[in-house]
């Protein structure tokens, strides 16, 4: 009979992370930090330590890149691009954070444009634990298209 009142919820591990540093902790598990239901004893503990991650959150700046995708007509180059804001601030686990180098945007397709123009696109987390702060979701992209320059082909004999 008590050990159909087992359920989950009423067992819980208490682990004190006072000293826990940044990165991989592992915290042994014993009788003194699991708490069990009236009559229930505890005989072993398998594993008998749990991992535990820790980390902070911090916020920083990442310059945005624009994420093309398809082609331009043949005759035409993308010249110059201008990403307004160029940076956002991105707030997330620092262990996340320490490795992006840059945000992209949504993609943007390249098929059909033939000249200069302006786009507001958003900008893609790929980590739903990062957040955009000052509420910066979107991003104007300023673009120019040129015609390529033929080249003549001069031959002398």
């Amino acid at each position: 009979a008590l050990l159909k009142s087992v359920k989950s919820e009423n067992v819980k591990a208490t682990i004190d992370l006072n000293d826990g540093i940044i990165g991989e902790n592992n915290c042994l598990l014993s009788e003194e930090n699991i708490s069990l239901p009236p009559g229930v004893m505890l005989k072993n503990i398998k594993p008998s330590y749990v991992k535990v991650i820790l980390d902070k959150s911090i916020e920083m700046k990442v310059p945005v890149q624009v994420d093309w995708k398809g082609k331009l007509p043949d005759n035409m180059t993308l010249s110059d691009v201008i990403v307004d804001p160029s940076e956002v601030n991105v707030n997330g686990r620092s262990t996340i954070l320490k490795d992006l180098s840059t945000l992209y945007t949504e993609k943007v397709s390249l098929d059909g444009i033939n000249r200069s123009g302006e786009a507001t696109v958003g900008i893609v987390l790929n980590n739903p634990s990062l957040k955009l702060t000052d509420n910066q979701v979107n991003v104007t992209i300023r673009y120019i298209i040129k015609e390529k320059i033929k080249e003549s082909v001069t031959t002398t004999q």
